[in-house]
């Protein structure tokens, strides 16, 4: 994950001066605040000292003026937990509600929210349910009560369907 950090006194003078900082997983935000010094002394437009970021490599909006240690933190925890990261965090827009999602509430990765119910629902009924009569359970009907009832949230990612409980 990487973010193009532009020196705002040379855009200001019609002059393009920036360079992408890579890896942002793997930094801190006090490196990435140094990097962004090197940027600024190595402008053509002496003293220079205001800066933002003019691209990025995020799925999410990620603003010019975006705190790095936001930035940092957000690319760190979307390595630790996947590309789903971002997604959540766009859901709730909080990285502190996002962890929590991640650490109590996530139920897994599924195909889609009725293999997810489904398997709920065997779990929970394995051996109270007589096998004659499981094939009347209509499990779109109770997948479909589950998602709209608020108790579970999902969310699609590169192929699959990761479920949350809601909180």
């Amino acid at each position: 994950m990487s973010i193009y950090v532009a020196c705002l006194a040379s855009y200001n003078n019609g002059i393009l001066h920036g360079e992408w900082i890579k890896d942002l997983h793997d930094k801190t935000a006090d490196e990435v605040h140094d990097e962004i010094q090197k940027i600024l002394k190595s402008s053509s437009i002496k003293d220079a000292e205001e800066w933002a970021i003019h691209d990025h490599e995020f799925d999410i909006n990620i603003s010019e003026y975006e705190d790095i240690e936001k930035v940092v933190q957000i690319a760190t925890l979307t390595k630790k937990y996947g590309d789903i990261f971002q997604s959540v965090y766009s859901y709730y827009n909080d990285i502190d509600n996002t962890i929590e999602s991640f650490e109590n509430y996530y139920r897994g990765e599924f195909d889609d929210e009725l293999d997810f119910s489904t398997q709920l629902f065997d779990e929970c009924n394995l051996y109270l349910i007589p096998e004659s009569l499981q094939y009347y359970i209509d499990y779109e009907k109770f997948s479909r009560d589950m998602f709209l009832g608020g108790d579970y949230i999902s969310f699609d990612c590169n192929g699959k369907t990761h479920i949350f409980k809601t909180h």
